[in-house]
């Protein structure tokens, strides 16, 4: 499997493969740092609390089922599905300065067809239960909630009813 380009309203979803072409891959990885550093993507995530500029460039050399959400060529987050002992799960995150545009949303439909598209029946998405934001936005898309633990654990998947609205938002 290998991500292709998609488009949202705002924003394009980028492989994360063609970063390394990028014109603007500094200022990417500059984005991706501060990104990393915001307070809330340190709680509610396992990124490195000291999160350097040389951990970024690693970051986007790496290869995976990952997009950059990129918004007028800013990078202003990622998404990325990935193999999980269940089946597949999907992690996002969202830069402070794209926040509340709708955006993460838009990128989760998107990603969501892309992968039922490729075959994956069901995706998982664990949340933090103080990380009310994701909570919305699996919500929002029509993700339901199927255990409560240490993390809440949604199953955003087509044959229980989750579908992509139209057009995002």
């Amino acid at each position: 499997m290998q991500v292709e380009t998609l488009e949202i309203p705002g924003a394009t979803l980028m492989p994360w493969s063609n970063l390394a072409q990028s014109e603007n891959l500094d200022d990417i990885a500059v984005d991706l740092q501060r990104s990393c550093m915001d307070p809330a993507t340190q709680e509610f995530t396992t990124v490195p609390k000291n999160y350097t500029l040389n951990m970024a460039f690693e970051f986007l050399r790496g290869d995976a089922l990952r997009w950059a959400i990129m918004a007028n060529d800013r990078y202003c987050g990622n998404i990325e599905v990935r193999e999980d002992p269940r089946g597949y799960s999907v992690g996002y995150n969202l830069a402070p300065w794209a926040r509340g545009k709708g955006l993460m949303r838009a990128a989760l439909e998107a990603a969501a067809q892309w992968a039922w598209n490729q075959g994956i029946a069901c995706l998982i998405i664990e949340i933090a239960p103080a990380n009310v934001a994701s909570q919305k936005v699996a919500e929002a898309v029509g993700a339901k909630l199927v255990e409560k633990g240490e993390l809440l654990t949604y199953e955003y998947c087509p044959a229980r009813g989750a579908t992509p609205a139209a057009g995002g938002a």
